[in-house]
């Protein structure tokens, strides 16, 4: 099944690395967040991508385009002919799709909607979009439950701890950093054909942002869960 990474954002909160680098591109461990990503969808055999580019895309496609000989062993003669002695080659296919800087979400779903078949089911994420999440679960899931999309997100620890005082000014008790109701992070997305198509029809342009649709829906449905 097709992985369709969104990276194309200014990836404003991340600023110290994202001046020079899209977000996607910042490394955890030497390795960059698209790539650990990529790499938990190839462990569960998903291994055809569809990156969207937007803020500093040809970083992302330089990486890629040069990826088997940065991780290769490689003989290099005086007139520039290389050799490969040892190829580091990973099993995904990619394409890399230039959908515009200021594009937002469903305006860079309906950009990428002509490599994708009809009634085709797909995954979507953020290019920071990291889990650990059981993908044959989630998909599973989604199929035995016939929606049109499932998505899965988690309830972030608040930033800061707290003071509870009395009216006198001495203070009552310390609050732990608790779980946050306003701040839900969106990891993974399924949507079918038929809800990009949807999605699409409500998204007119390009700076559509396919989280506000159907907003009704979504909090309907999430819910239920």
């Amino acid at each position: 099944m097709k992985v369709v990474l969104l990276a194309g954002g200014l990836g404003s909160r991340l600023a110290e690395e994202t001046k020079i680098k899209p977000k996607p591109m910042v490394e955890i461990g030497g390795i960059p967040i698209i790539e650990h990503i990529m790499n938990w969808y190839m462990k569960y055999g998903h291994t055809e991508f569809i990156i969207c580019l937007g803020y500093k895309g040809h970083e992302i496609i330089n990486y890629f385009k040069d990826y088997q000989y940065n991780h290769s062993t490689l003989i290099i003669d005086s007139k520039g002919r290389i050799e490969t002695l040892e190829r580091n080659a990973q099993p995904w296919k990619i394409t890399l799709v230039q959908t515009g800087i200021n594009t937002q979400t469903g305006g860079r779903i309906k950009k990428i909607k002509k490599f994708l078949k009809p009634g085709e089911d797909f995954f979507m994420t953020y290019g920071d979009g990291l889990s650990d999440i059981d993908l044959n679960n989630l998909y599973n899931f989604h199929k035995k439950n016939k929606k049109l999309a499932t998505l899965t997100a988690v309830q972030p620890l608040a930033r800061f701890g707290a003071l509870e005082f009395y009216s006198n000014g001495i203070i009552k008790d310390f609050i732990e950093k608790k779980t946050s109701m306003h701040d839900l992070k969106l990891n993974i997305v399924i949507k079918t054909r038929q809800y990009a198509k949807r999605q699409r029809t409500w998204a007119r342009g390009q700076m559509s942002d396919w989280q506000k649709f159907d907003a009704e829906a979504l909090s309907k449905f999430i819910k239920k869960l």
